[in-house]
């Protein structure tokens, strides 16, 4: 019996960078969901409630230390990791949330994504 995957949705921008993480990502069997918008209404609340988004900052509509309160009240309620141009200063990742620089993403992403799955928990760490 396999265990059951969350849904694992890329909301990214620009599009190479999302072209290349999707495929980074799908080599390593994992299968996301790609948006340029994380507020389409294809991605309903029972989605939104259990998927891991990897999302760009440029696409939140809030200042960094307000991320995870918008991004929950728009009802993503699974784990969360931004990708950041700039770490912002003072804002660390926290349980269920992940900062991740643009240039390292391709390769951190999926080992958020990979440690997050084989724990089988939210929780998810900035790796050092």
């Amino acid at each position: 019996m396999s265990a059951m995957r969350r849904p694992l949705v890329l909301a990214i921008g620009e599009g190479a960078f999302r072209g290349v993480l999707a495929a980074h990502l799908t080599l390593h069997n994992h299968m996301p969901i790609i948006c340029t918008d994380h507020l389409d209404p294809a991605l309903g609340p029972a989605l939104r409630g259990a998927a891991i988004l990897v999302i760009e900052e440029t696409l939140i509509a809030a200042a960094p230390e307000q991320w995870t309160e918008t991004l929950r009240d728009q009802c993503w309620g699974g784990a969360l990791i931004v990708i950041v141009d700039t770490m912002p200063e003072g804002i660390r990742a926290t349980e269920g949330v992940a900062l991740v620089h643009r240039a390292l993403a391709v390769r951190t992403v999926t080992e958020l994504v990979e440690k997050w799955q084989a724990n089988g928990t939210n929780l998810l760490s900035r790796p050092d």
